[in-house]
């Protein structure tokens, strides 16, 4: 059996992010971990976080941390 068979090529990727908390009334800043299937540059990666977490979010750091593997996703029998 392949490895590709069941696996997909991953990028790992480290961002440091910042968004508005409307409970506090303040800037949250927390770090987060992606796997993500494609590879992004920062600018590719700003405007995916704001596509997918809105506008109000900035990327303060982000750095390309390792590659991996990710299961894919099959439909089996029961």
């Amino acid at each position: 059996m392949r490895i590709d068979e069941n696996w997909d090529d991953c990028f790992i990727y480290i961002a440091d992010l910042e968004y508005p908390s409307a409970k506090f009334n303040t800037q949250v800043q927390t770090t987060r971990t992606f796997v993500l299937h494609k590879e992004y540059t920062k600018d590719e990666f700003d405007l995916l976080m704001t596509e997918t977490f809105g506008a109000n979010i900035v990327v303060i750091h982000f750095d390309s941390w390792s590659e991996g593997h990710l299961l894919k996703i099959k439909k089996r029998g029961r």
